[in-house]
Formats: structure tokens, sequence, C-alpha cells
């Protein structure tokens, strides 16, 4: 694989929403997760654990920076 053009944070395993929103656009975000190139992981946190906090793997974010540089988009048809 290649390298990515976007500077992602080296010290964390996840990526909070948005900084997803700033890497690769609402738009695209929105369209990778209709398409199912990025699967958002949960974490509930305070005491009544109704305020959620969502992340994505920071490796699924880069796999979906170099499927765009090769020239797909999601949910374009091959």
């Amino acid at each position: 694989m290649g390298r990515t053009n976007i500077n992602l944070p080296r010290n964390r395993i996840f990526l909070k929403r948005g900084e997803v929103e700033d890497l690769l656009g609402q738009t695209v975000l929105n369209d990778c997760l209709a398409a199912k190139w990025l699967k958002p992981t949960t974490i509930k946190r305070g005491k009544k654990r109704d305020n959620a906090m969502i992340l994505f793997h920071r490796a699924d974010v880069i796999r979906v920076e170099e499927r765009m540089s090769a020239g797909e988009y999601p949910g374009q048809k091959k």
C-alpha cells in the first residue's frame, strides 16, 4: 500500500468522528458509511451512559484514503 496524503495522529488507534470529517469531508464520510467502507465503534461515556463517542479505526480511514487515491469512490460500481 502507498503512503497516505493526510496527516493522521500516529499515537492513536481510533479517531473521533469530527477528526474523520475534517480529513475526508462530511459528504465523503457519509458515503463511506453507506457503502460500508467504514464501520463506527461507539463508546458510551458518563454515569448514565447516554452520551456516546463515535470512533473509527485509524487503519480503516487510511484504507479509505488509499482507495480514493486509486480512483474508487464509496458506492461507485466497478
